[in-house]
């Protein structure tokens, strides 16, 4: 038996509304475990400035992020505000079968909106590994409503 069956990937999903804190939570993990991998989105949107192609995003048309949908090649995929996001399933899969921990980042809502590939491949990939290594964070902000 080889290391990255003794020790698989474990996949960490993260999944709020928009704004919610999502990317400063994965952030600050990143910073602190030099072994955890941030998946990278693919998007239909522009960049914008400082975005790096393949490190904030994967940036492409609508017509491709679509067939993508329809290969199955995408773990999760959302429309907001008129444009595609969504993760792709290669190299999450990559990542994980090397024995490294990958964060996902997600939209709360994008695993069960969308066609029916959304949420699919997440339930694929937690059956094919036993369902013991996918873990997963809905996060939602907490604001005291306590007397300043």
């Amino acid at each position: 038996m080889d290391f990255k069956e003794k020790h698989p990937g474990k996949l960490f999903v993260f999944s709020g509304p928009s704004g919610a804190g999502k990317g400063t939570i994965c952030k600050k993990l990143l910073e602190e475990n030099e072994e955890l991998a941030l998946s990278v989105s693919m998007t239909t949107r522009a960049p914008r400035e400082g975005e790096v192609e393949g490190v904030s995003y994967y940036f492409t048309d609508k017509e491709t992020f679509k067939e993508r949908i329809e290969a199955g090649e995408l773990l999760e995929h959302a429309e907001v505000y008129g444009n595609y996001y969504g993760t792709p399933k290669g190299p999450v899969i990559e990542k994980l079968e090397k024995g490294e921990d990958v964060e996902v980042v997600i939209l709360g809502d994008s695993l069960s909106c969308g066609s029916s590939t959304s949420g699919q491949a997440y339930d694929d990939l937690y059956n094919d590994k036993g369902g013991q290594n996918i873990n997963t964070l809905n996060y939602a902000p907490f604001t005291p409503s306590w007397p300043v």
